[in-house]
């Protein structure tokens, strides 16, 4: 077993927060894959009845915030602050144009799409830190 005496402090520091990321990326990974899939897909079915489009649309408001969170957690490991993308706003706030403005924003689609699959590389991670302990 390796001896902790030759590590610096911002050695251990920085392992400290590399696990941490590791560690936490899992269960948050679980969370918005289930939550992403089950909300788009329920959401485009129901879409045919139009009760659909505004579970769709808040859906996206939730993978918007499940990105912000993510960007907040990688904050500390690469060492800078990320930057928050511009979302498009309705010109009018009518209902519809509410619901369908976020629907409409390609930024928007990416956040689903990154916690639709970041489960994947989230899985892989946890198991090789599980593994080395």
């Amino acid at each position: 077993m390796p001896s902790v005496k030759g590590m610096t402090p911002s050695i251990l520091r920085r392992l400290g927060q590399d696990t941490q990321y590791v560690l936490l990326g899992f269960p948050l990974g679980l969370v918005a894959v289930v939550v992403s899939m089950t909300g788009f897909w329920l959401g485009l079915g129901l879409s045919l009845i139009w009760i659909g489009v505004p579970l769709l649309m808040g859906v996206m408001f939730l993978v918007r915030g499940l990105a912000t969170v993510e960007r907040a957690r990688i904050a500390p490991v690469i060492g800078r602050a990320m930057p928050h993308p511009y979302y498009k706003r309705p010109a009018t706030p009518t209902f519809w144009r509410r619901v369908l403005t976020p629907l409409t924003d390609g930024q928007s689609w990416l956040d689903l799409l990154h916690a639709m699959f970041r489960f994947i590389p989230s899985t892989i991670a946890f198991s090789f830190a599980c593994l080395v302990q």
